[in-house]
């Protein structure tokens, strides 16, 4: 008697699987694969944070800031993906980190051959780095990212560098105080 339960448990999970297999559904997951290079499956995988990777080439377009509230890593390696705002005026941040409970115990967002281009906000226009929080880019490319205001803030050249970690890069440009300010990422 139980090994007729034990194999009818075995075809219906089998018959389950092949089910889901069938349907064609393939979901970003976190811990996953982005399928389709847009911002609904970038939010979605990045939801429970983990390691992303991509399966498709372009560029996500972005037009609310996406928040990293756990370690994450989007490794774009062997693919062609930008990330990106509206620009000029409808421009967003792309990406704000929040920081961790203490210093012990930082939220890492790490980049691996992602670009990142037209972001904009008064502070950070690419990525704002929160008290607590790291972020690691390697063989990155920000390009034409801008903390515009009177006394924005101006990128991984901000009062804390500490918290990034630059890999064949320089920091963004710092602004002046008092008159609109240009920063970098």
């Amino acid at each position: 008697m139980m090994n007729r339960v034990s194999k009818a448990l075995g075809i219906l999970s089998l018959v389950g699987t092949l089910c889901v297999l069938l349907a064609g559904v393939r979901p970003a997951l976190a811990q996953g694969v982005v399928f389709n290079c847009d911002q609904a499956d970038l939010e979605q995988a990045v939801a429970g944070g983990g390691i992303i990777t991509f399966e498709c080439d372009g560029t996500i377009l972005i037009t609310n800031t996406i928040v990293i509230e756990a370690d994450t890593t989007l490794d774009a390696t062997d693919r062609n993906i930008t990330i990106a705002s509206p620009g000029a005026t409808n421009g967003v941040r792309l990406f704000t980190i929040l920081g961790g409970e203490d210093e012990d115990s930082p939220v890492t967002l790490t980049l691996i051959n992602v670009k990142l281009v037209d972001g904009s906000r008064t502070n950070g226009g690419a990525i704002f780095i929160g008290t607590n929080a790291v972020l690691d880019a390697t063989s990155c490319v920000f390009s034409n990212n801008v903390a515009i205001t009177t006394n924005g803030l101006s990128g991984s050249s901000a009062s804390n560098p500490s918290n990034v970690t630059k890999t064949r890069g320089n920091g963004g440009n710092g602004g002046r105080s008092g008159t609109s300010a240009y920063g970098g990422a």
